[in-house]
């Protein structure tokens, strides 16, 4: 009999399997790459790379979910079909957390710069024809896929026993640690936590992969159209402050229209256009003004941060019946599991040591 949910044991043996088989694969294709002559400066080393990540995902994945008997379609989420208007707004949700995002990232990597890190671009795509398709099946569409069976499809899903908002911050901090390089570090990071609550609002995990294959295609494109920043000089300042504050901007109304077209959802009201009863205007307005009101009483009051809380997990819990429905499945136990920490562990002496040989 198949079980139809993760639980956190799930979360930590499947990502530690993860970890085992993409270590090995990697080790036995780099000895045979040596052996042949094919070093990391071969323009599709990185490519190489990128496609034995994937195909471990896929081996530790599937292998699991069939050694342990879980459902991957329910379990994952894969089963809700994401409805049309959503799926625009979790786009809109991407490109918006990119242009907030990426001022914080790149502020980040120039501390690092000034300490003496020396910043190498984490991925090379040939600029041939084949090097283009290429990466667009191994660097945009596979790792949105395949990426998010594993990080919010088993990973968040099972660390939900706990509870929501540690799902949401151990998922993050695992998928922006995997990468193994402080250039992605920030990013991926804030990026995570964006698709893990828009997986969690929306009860599907399709609208995990549709906002990390926009990230990632949007990503792509500017890899072969980059720009030149640092001839703006100091209007590069300003310009990543305008960023950042349109970007949050435009990510709070955006997340409170996703919020609210699933709570429709539930409540049978997708046909009905009530997600402005005050107006467009005052409901911009109030997106912002809620937002960053409750972001900084919470950094100042206690209360307010343990009210905020609640709130999230009553309100996320009301979104994901079929969860609750099998929290008596699952168990009581809201215990770290053990495996779970010693992935983080083993993940951040990684990040360490890459940092590390960056300076």
């Amino acid at each position: 009999m198949k079980r139809n949910y993760f639980n956190m044991h799930d979360s930590g043996v499947l990502y530690l399997l993860y970890l085992i088989v993409s270590l090995l694969l990697s080790s036995i294709v780099s000895m045979i790459c040596a052996k042949a002559g094919l070093t990391s400066q071969n323009e599709y080393y990185s490519i190489l790379l990128l496609a034995l990540n994937q195909i471990a995902i896929l081996i530790a994945f599937f292998g699991y979910t069939r050694i342990a008997k879980i459902n991957f379609i329910e379990a994952s989420n894969l089963e809700n079909k994401p409805t049309f208007k959503q799926s625009l707004v979790a786009v809109a949700i991407a490109i918006s957390a990119m242009i907030a995002f990426l001022p914080i990232a790149y502020l980040f990597l120039y501390l690092l710069t000034l300490g003496g890190f020396k910043v190498v671009e984490p991925i090379k795509i040939p600029t041939s024809a084949g090097g283009i398709i290429c990466g667009l099946i191994f660097a945009v569409i596979m790792p949105a896929i395949l990426e998010e069976l594993i990080y919010r499809g088993a990973v968040l899903n099972g660390l939900k026993q706990k509870n929501y908002l540690f799902a949401i911050i151990m998922t993050s901090v695992i998928f922006s640690l995997s990468h193994g390089n402080a250039v992605q570090t920030v990013h991926q990071f804030l990026a995570s936590v964006v698709i893990c609550m828009i997986v969690l609002y929306g009860d599907s995990i399709w609208y995990g992969i549709i906002a990390h294959f926009t990230n990632n295609l949007v990503s792509f494109i500017f890899y072969f159209v980059p720009l030149d920043l640092e001839s703006l000089g100091y209007y590069n300042i300003l310009l990543g402050i305008s960023m950042f504050i349109v970007g949050m901007m435009l990510l709070c109304i955006l997340m409170k229209l996703f919020k609210q077209q699933a709570k429709d959802r539930i409540n049978g009201l997708e046909g009905v256009i009530d997600v402005y009863p005050n107006g467009r205007f005052r409901y911009i307005l109030s997106s912002i003004y809620d937002t960053f009101t409750k972001f900084f009483r919470c950094i100042v009051s206690r209360e307010d941060r343990k009210n905020c809380r609640e709130h999230f997990e009553e309100e996320v819990g009301f979104l994901d019946k079929e969860y609750r429905e099998q929290e008596s499945v699952m168990g009581s136990s809201t215990s770290v599991s053990l495996i779970v920490i010693g992935v983080v562990v083993v993940l951040a002496i990684m990040w360490i040591v890459s940092l590390v040989k960056g300076f």
